[in-house]
C-alpha cells in the first residue's frame, strides 16, 4: 500500500494507520476496512487515510467504491487548495477509469505545477496521442505543438508528434520533427529509423537515405536489443504506407538480427510490390542480392543461385552506376557476384562450375582476395594440396604488390596449416617476416626451413637459408648465434668455399684474426685439393694481407708458383721470405730452384 506520513498525528491515530495497512498487506480486508474508519472517526480531516481505503477497494475487486472514492478525494483536496496532494489519487484514476482523457489532462497540469516535468511530459504526450486516437488529430496536433514550447529539448515529443504527422501522411513536416529528435538523442536508433523510413517514402534525398541507414545498422550492431522496438518502427510505417523500399530497408534489418526467414519474406513482399512501380524506387537488382544472401543462410543453395543468375542478367542488361559506398544500397560488380556463385555451387557439391566461376571472378578483378580463399578451400576438400597452395601463393603476391604484408604473411601461414613440410612457401613466409621486420618469428621459420631441406637433401638451399639466418643475427649483434650458425653450415657442407669465405669476412669484423687466417688457410687446401690453384693462390695472399708474417702461407704460396710456372713471381715470393728468416737454409734452397727455374725459362 502507498506509505501514509503521520507526522504530528496523535498516537491513537498513528496505530489505527499502521493497522490499516498491516491489515491490508495481509490480506484481511474488513479489519482493514474498519482500522481506516477509526481514523476517519479520529479525524475526519485526515485525507490520505482516504487513497488507502480506495486501494483497499481495488483489492477486494470493487471498482466502482474506488472510483467514487477517489473522484470525492480529489474534489476534497481541490475545495481545500492541495490539489497538488491529489497527484497519487490522479494516476490511480486514470488506471481504473476508462475515460481518461479530462483526468489525464488535469494530472498533466498538476504534475507541471509540482516541478514534475518529466511525468508531466509523459502524461502529456499519452493525452495528444489519446486525442489522435478518438479523431480529434487537430486538437492532437495543437497538444504537440504546446509540448514542443514548453520543453522544445524533448526528443520524445519530437517523435511522438512525427509519428502523427507520417499517419497524417504530413511527410515533410514528419521528417522534420524526426530529425529534431535523432539530433536531440543521437544515441536513440528509433529515433534513426523513424527518420530513414520517411526519406525511404519521400524518395527525395538517396544519399540521406543510405548514410541514415547505414548509421542506423551500425547502432544495431552495437546494440542488438533494440532491433526490435526499431523492426516495429518499420511495420507500423508499412501499415500506413506499403512501400516498396520500407520491405527493403525492413528485410536488411531482419538479416542483421538472423532472421532470414522474415527477411526472405520482406524481400519477396518489396519485388512484387516493385513490378507494379512505374518508376522504381530501388532497382530489383538489390533485392534479389540481398535475397540470395538469406537464401543462402538458410543453406538454400539452389535458391540462392537462382537469384544470382538472376542479379546476373540485370547486371548484363542495364550496368548500374552508383557512387553510393554501401554495400546494401550499391550492385555487387559482376566478378562479386561470380564469388558469391561459386560459394552457392560449392555448397551443393558441384565443384567444377565453382572453379569455372571463380576462375571468371579473379579474370575481372585480380585482386578479389577472398577469390583466391575460395578457390583454395576448394581445391583443398577435393584433396588437391598442390592447386590449393598455389591459390595461397597468388592471394600473398598480390598483397604484397599493393604493400599490404600483414595480410601477406597470414595467408602463408594459412598455407603453412595445410602443409607444414611447403619448403617454398615456409621459405617465403620467413622472407616476408624478416623484412616486416618480425625478425625473431623470421629467423625461427627460416632455422625450420633449412631443416626441412637438409632432410629432403637439399643442401645448397638448406645453406642459404642458414646464412641468411646467420647475417640476420649479426645484423641485430648477436654474433655468437652468427657463428653457431656458421658451424651448422660447415658441418653441412665442409667444402662449401661461399660460405667459408662469408665467415672469414664474420672473423674479420669481428677481430678474430687467428680464426680467420685459419679459416682462409682451410679454403686453401680445399682449392688446391679441387686443382682450382687460382682461388688457392687468391686465399693465400689474403692470408699474407692479413698477416705479413706468415711464413707457412708464403711457402704455401711459392710452391703453388712454381705448379703453375709462375717462376718470376715465385722468386720475388722467396725473397720475401728469405727476408723474414735470412738463416734458414731451406728458404734459401727454396729461392735458388725458383731461379734456376726462371733461368731455364729464358733458355727455352
Amino acid at each position: 500500500v502507498t506509505p501514509i506520513t503521520t507526522d504530528g498525528c496523535s498516537e491513537p491515530l498513528i496505530r489505527s494507520v499502521a493497522a490499516s495497512g498491516r491489515f491490508a498487506e495481509q490480506g484481511l480486508i474488513y479489519a482493514a476496512l474498519d482500522a481506516c474508519h477509526e481514523v476517519i472517526r479520529l479525524d475526519p480531516g485526515f485525507l490520505p487515510i482516504h487513497l488507502r481505503l480506495g486501494e483497499i477497494y481495488e483489492r477486494d475487486a470493487r471498482r466502482d467504491e474506488a472510483l467514487t472514492k477517489y473522484r470525492t478525494l480529489v474534489d476534497a483536496y481541490a475545495a481545500r487548495g492541495e490539489q497538488r496532494d491529489a497527484i497519487d489519487v490522479y494516476y490511480r484514476l486514470i488506471d481504473l477509469s476508462s475515460d481518461t482523457v479530462t483526468t489525464r489532462a488535469t494530472l498533466t497540469e498538476l504534475l507541471r505545477q509540482a516541478g514534475r516535468t518529466e511525468e508531466a511530459v509523459t502524461q502529456d504526450l499519452l493525452l495528444a496521442n489519446t486525442y489522435f486516437k478518438i479523431g480529434q488529430t487537430n486538437r492532437a496536433l495543437e497538444e504537440f505543438r504546446q509540448l514542443q514550447q514548453w520543453a522544445p529539448r524533448s526528443s520524445a515529443i519530437h517523435k511522438e508528434y512525427g509519428q502523427a504527422l507520417f499517419k497524417l501522411e504530413r511527410w515533410e513536416a514528419a521528417l522534420t520533427e524526426f530529425r529534431r529528435a535523432a539530433q536531440l538523442e543521437p544515441g536513440d536508433p528509433v529515433a534513426l529509423a523513424q527518420l530513414n523510413m520517411t526519406l525511404a517514402v519521400l524518395g527525395q534525398h538517396e544519399r540521406a537515405l543510405w548514410d541514415s541507414f547505414a548509421a542506423l545498422l551500425e547502432k544495431l550492431r552495437a546494440a542488438p536489443q533494440q532491433l526490435p522496438d526499431v523492426q516495429s518502427t518499420y511495420r507500423a510505417a508499412l501499415l500506413i504506407v506499403d512501400a516498396p523500399l520500407l520491405h527493403y530497408l525492413l528485410g536488411l534489418i531482419q538479416q542483421v538480427a538472423d532472421q532470414h526467414a522474415s527477411a526472405t519474406l520482406s524481400f519477396e513482399q518489396a519485388l512484387a510490390l516493385l513490378v507494379m512501380e512505374e518508376q522504381p524506387p530501388i532497382p530489383a537488382l538489390l533485392v534479389h542480392q540481398a535475397l540470395a544472401e538469406s537464401y543462402s543462410a538458410q543453406g538454400q543453395a539452389q535458391a540462392a543461385i537462382d537469384q544470382l543468375h538472376t542479379a546476373q542478367r540485370l547486371l548484363a542488361e542495364q550496368p548500374m552506376l552508383t557512387t553510393v559506398p554501401y554495400l546494401f544500397a550499391r550492385p555487387l560488380t559482376a566478378a562479386e557476384v561470380e564469388r558469391r556463385l561459386a560459394a552457392a555451387l560449392a555448397t551443393i557439391g558441384d565443384w567444377q562450375a565453382a572453379i569455372i566461376a571463380l576462375d571468371h571472378c579473379l579474370k575481372l578483378d585480380p585482386t578479389d582476395f577472398a577469390a583466391y580463399t575460395q578457390l583454395a578451400d576448394i581445391y583443398f576438400r577435393q584433396g588437391k594440396l598442390p592447386q590449393a597452395l598455389a591459390q595461397y601463393q597468388k592471394l600473398a603476391s598480390v598483397y604484397e604488390q599493393q604493400q599490404q604484408l600483414d595480410p601477406a604473411i597470414t595467408t602463408l601461414q594459412d598455407a603453412v596449416k595445410l602443409a607444414p613440410s611447403a619448403m617454398e612457401i615456409r621459405t617465403r613466409l620467413a622472407q616476408l617476416l624478416i623484412r616486416r621486420g618480425t625478425l625473431d618469428r623470421g629467423l625461427k621459420e627460416l632455422l625450420e626451413v633449412a631443416l626441412l631441406q637438409k632432410q629432403a637433401g637439399q643442401t645448397k638451399d638448406a645453406v642459404l637459408s642458414l646464412q641468411q639466418a646467420a647475417e640476420v643475427y649479426w645484423m641485430l649483434d648477436q654474433h655468437d648465434h652468427a657463428f653457431r650458425v656458421y658451424r651448422q653450415i660447415l658441418t653441412l657442407a665442409p667444402d662449401d668455399l661461399d660460405a667459408r669465405q662469408r665467415l672469414v669476412n664474420f672473423h674479420i669484423l669481428a677481430g678474430h684474426r687467428e680464426a680467420a687466417i685459419a679459416e682462409q688457410r682451410t679454403i686453401a687446401d680445399i682449392c688446391q685439393g679441387q686443382q682450382h690453384y687460382s682461388e688457392a693462390i687468391a686465399a693465400l695472399h689474403q692470408i699474407i694481407a692479413l698477416d705479413p708474417a706468415d711464413v707457412e702461407a708464403y711457402e704455401h704460396l711459392g710452391d703453388l708458383l712454381l705448379r703453375v710456372k709462375e717462376y718470376d713471381q715465385a722468386v720475388r715470393l722467396f725473397r720475401r721470405l728469405t727476408r723474414l728468416r735470412p738463416d734458414d737454409p731451406h728458404v734459401q734452397a727454396l729461392q735458388s730452384a725458383a731461379e734456376h727455374m726462371v733461368t731455364m725459362q729464358g733458355v727455352l
